[in-house]
Parts: structure tokens; sequence; C-alpha cells
């Protein structure tokens, strides 16, 4: 079994991920009807503003249709500015090479990385569930909950994070709308 994946699994990855940032941005809009906020095709992926705070706020999938022109690019960025967000882009390292090329010519700066864990769905590992983790269904997703030993409260949320709980929560159920 190779441990990296090829460009054409990492393709197939990136593209659910905008699928599923398309889905949840355009279930946020329809909660919020009138609101500001957009889905626009790009390179194979797509950029999106669901709502303030909210962390479908990103072009997701992007760099493996093709490399998008000067033009394109702009039509982004005026469209987060108008939402008053930052363009924050999630580029997959085997997206197009020439992408990252392009976006560093335009100023953009690498600030994280991000790394996908897949699983061969052939044979079943045996399932274990560490003390204190609790698995729950939740409508198409599986969401495991850790709780604090004894008190029934989740953990606390991480120190600087400027999410609220409804946003997440909200999009959390929207991600899989």
């Amino acid at each position: 079994m190779p441990l990296f994946c090829d460009t054409a699994l990492a393709a197939r990855i990136e593209r659910a991920e905008a699928q599923l940032t398309a889905r949840a941005s355009e279930a946020a809009h329809r909660r919020a009807a009138g609101g500001a906020g957009f889905v626009t095709p790009i390179a194979g992926g797509v950029a999106s503003f669901a709502e303030d705070g909210s962390p479908f706020n990103k072009v997701a999938g992007f760099g493996f249709g093709g490399v998008p022109s000067q033009a394109e690019l702009e039509g982004i960025e005026q469209a987060f500015a108008a939402c008053g967000a930052p363009v924050q882009i999630e580029l997959a390292h085997l997206a197009d090479p020439a992408i990252g090329a392009l976006l560093t010519g335009r100023g953009y700066q690498l600030v994280s990385f991000e790394n996908v864990l897949g699983l061969a769905l052939g044979d079943q590992p045996e399932r274990v569930i560490p003390a204190g983790v609790e698995i729950r269904q939740r409508g198409q997703r599986v969401r495991a909950v850790a709780r604090r030993r004894g008190r029934g409260q989740h953990p606390p949320r991480r120190a600087g994070s400027s999410l609220t709980r409804r946003v997440p929560a909200r999009a959390d159920r929207e991600g899989g709308a």
C-alpha cells in the first residue's frame, strides 16, 4: 500500500472538499436570506463566502482544473473584499505548480500546512475507542466528542479562537446539508 497519493487521488479529495464547502455555503445563504455570500467556481475548485466567521469562507479544491487568469483571481479577491473578508486559499501541494508562483507574484504568503490522511477501505481495522471519547452519528457525518472525565462538559475551546460557538455549530450542521 503506497504511503502517499498521486495527483488523481489528490484531485478527487480536493473535489470532495470543494463540494462540501459549496454545499455548506449555499445552506448558509438559504438560512440567512438576503445575506452577503457567494460560491464561485475557479480552477477546479470553489471560492466561497458563507457568512461572517465561517470556516467555509475560503477557496477550496483549487488547482486541479487549470491555472486561473489574473482576471479570475481579481474577481475572487473583489468578492471577498465586498464581504469584508480576507482571501484564504487552501492549495494542495499536488496542485498545478504554476499556481503557487502565480499567487506568490500577487503577494500571497504561505500561512500554514494541512495534511489529509486517507485509509484504503478494503480490510476494516479493529475499532478502538479511547476512554472518554464518545462517537455520535450526525446525519451523514460521524463526530467524535471528548468529554471531561466526570463532568460531562466539552473541553475548553482553543485559546485565541476567533470563532463563536454558534458559527462552527451551524457550519457543522450545514456541512452535511
